[in-house]
């Protein structure tokens, strides 16, 4: 898993979040006296009218708190809310990301790699030539099946081919269409504080992601999020970091027969403007909350994750990493 990144174990409301808009920002001693608390306030948004975005533009910006105490709180109310919720048999639990600036919007390292729209097929294709340089250093680290073309017509909304191929090369630095989240609210915290600089940047930013809220999710969006989940043969940092990860889609009528998805057709999307389509469809679904804390919290997050082992060697257990953890632990901590 690549930093900055963050992820964390939190419900459901949408904050699409264009830059530069200070004065959308959602204070939580706010919400707190008008809502009752973080749980009652994302209750009221699946009940607002599909498609009305003019409700959600203050949400825009996030959620800022003032400590990570009061953003702790603040995710106690809300596990407590969905714990009370009657949440469908099939949906799947929510994930955690973290940033280190409060700033950044959601971007998979492909797309900050570069500015091309990939196809699913073009981007197997790149996969594909990153493999055989790899094998011819390293030896065969997986023995990749064929692409069946009609398989992955039907399973590509909720599967991906060479998925564990994908997140492998995902962990080594390869740029990847999929955006990698975490189970762990503490593992988030630590990818949202370990790189944050105080005196550059206001707050860190601590995503929470829940694909399926109350019910399913068709294939007629046009744009949509996927989830792919844990229990894969990969790297094992997938498992030290908890890793979830998500892909995003952009589908047209000309690309769909009846339930098919065709991957040589089909391109990855921006996060965030597939999530906003589909929330505005359906209006219970993908539900993505983005929480604001104070950059200034940074040595007394740390200090707590610490004593709780969550570190750079934890997650990564690389030579490099013990390196990092000894020095904090003998200088900084």
């Amino acid at each position: 898993m690549l930093k900055p990144f963050f992820y964390l174990d939190f419900s459901n409301v949408l904050f699409y979040c264009p830059i530069n808009s200070e004065e959308m920002k959602v204070k939580y001693q706010d919400i707190k006296r008008e809502h009752r608390g973080l749980g009652e306030f994302i209750s009221v948004l699946p009940q607002l009218k599909k498609g009305n975005w003019g409700k959600y533009e203050e949400f825009y910006k996030g959620i800022d708190y003032n400590s990570w105490e009061e953003f702790n709180s603040a995710i106690k109310e809300l596990n407590k809310y969905l714990e009370d919720e009657e949440i469908i048999s099939g949906a799947k639990p929510h994930f955690y990301r973290g940033q280190s600036c409060g700033e950044w919007k959601l971007k998979t390292t492909l797309e900050r790699y570069t500015d091309k729209i990939y196809t699913v097929e073009d981007y197997l294709e790149l996969i594909q030539s990153a493999k055989l340089a790899f094998d011819s250093h390293f030896g065969e680290c997986y023995k990749t099946e064929d692409a069946n073309n009609e398989e992955a017509k039907y399973n590509l909304p909720g599967t991906h081919p060479s998925y564990s191929l994908l997140t492998y090369f995902r962990h080594l630095g390869f740029p990847s269409p999929l955006l990698d989240w975490t189970r762990s609210l503490y593992v988030a915290a630590y990818f949202a504080f370990c790189d944050a600089i105080p005196k550059n940047d206001k707050s860190v930013a601590i995503y929470t992601y829940m694909e399926y809220f109350r019910g399913s999710k068709g294939i007629d969006l046009k744009k949509f999020v996927s989830t792919l989940g844990g229990n894969i043969s990969t790297h094992k940092r997938h498992y030290l970091q908890q890793a979830v990860y998500t892909y995003a889609l952009s589908v047209n009528d000309s690309q769909l027969e009846g339930f098919k998805v065709d991957y040589d057709k089909v391109s990855y999307f921006n996060h965030y403007d597939a999530i906003k389509e589909s929330m505005s469809g359906w209006g219970d679904q993908d539900v993505l909350v983005k929480h604001l804390i104070p950059t200034k919290e940074k040595d007394k997050v740390l200090k707590y994750l610490y004593s709780h082992n969550i570190n750079e060697y934890s997650l990564f257990h690389t030579e490099e990493s013990l390196m990092k953890t000894v020095a904090y632990e003998k200088i900084k901590r």
